[in-house]
């Protein structure tokens, strides 16, 4: 028989929660400042038979880091192109599941302004299953903005590009900067690289260079969101088929 003041312990106990920062899923990111993303080439065939694939290299030292595979409806991405519903993966060197992007099918266009934020492109982005953060395509007719939230739904950056962002035969560059820090300057950039004719007519191949600021210090989760934001300028933009 238990004495009166006896603690009891309970077999119940809460399980700790774990820091996304500190997953080792995102190692790569931790001591590298720049990333570069190409799109793997594609064979001459209807792109609705083929899911587009992609490269992350370190940009340091140039070896692959992450792989990651993008998975879309059939008949989406047939006939949708750009609005279709998205899922990629970004899989590790060991192919296991690091990030996990997804976008549901929506509304896009610059009349999605008007009703911002429920009307417009959005990415969920996990961590080793554990949700870190959203984006949001800003819908504008002058340049493209996305928006960077962290879990608990807290605008943190805002990503801003030129205007004329399909067709112009030169780099594109999208600052990131941080929101209600302007002093702060930019703390990365998006940078896609123009290609040559050929390649940008057919469409075969896109590349990406990620650079982060040294005069910034992120965390593994803001670098993973805005690698993550490459993804949705890469869909929304630029992949649409």
């Amino acid at each position: 028989m238990l004495k009166e003041n006896e603690n009891v312990t309970s077999p119940i106990t809460e399980q700790p929660s774990v820091d996304p920062n500190s997953t080792l899923g995102l190692a790569p990111l931790l001591n590298n400042q720049s990333l570069i993303l190409k799109r793997r080439m594609k064979p001459f065939i209807c792109d609705c038979e083929v899911d587009l694939k992609y490269d992350i290299h370190a940009g340091n030292e140039g070896e692959i880091v992450y792989k990651a595979s993008e998975k879309s409806n059939f008949w989406q991405k047939c006939c949708l192109g750009s609005f279709r519903a998205v899922e990629i993966n970004i899989n590790g060197i060991a192919n296991r599941r690091v990030i996990h992007i997804e976008r549901p099918l929506g509304c896009f266009g610059c009349c999605c302004s008007i009703l911002y934020p429920f009307c417009n492109a959005e990415f969920m982005v996990r961590v080793s299953d554990i949700f870190i953060g959203s984006i949001r395509e800003r819908a504008s007719w002058w340049y493209p903005v996305f928006h960077i939230f962290d879990e608990e739904g807290t605008q943190i950056f805002k990503v801003r590009g030129p205007g004329l962002v399909r067709f112009a035969p030169r780099k594109i560059v999208f600052n990131v900067t941080r929101h209600l820090v302007p002093s702060e300057g930019i703390v990365a950039s998006i940078t896609k690289k123009w290609q040559g004719l050929c390649s940008e007519n057919v469409n075969l191949i896109t590349n990406y260079d990620i650079e982060f600021s040294s005069r910034n210090t992120l965390s593994l989760k803001e670098k993973a969101l805005i690698l993550s934001a490459t993804f949705l300028i890469e869909t929304t933009l630029y992949a649409e088929s």
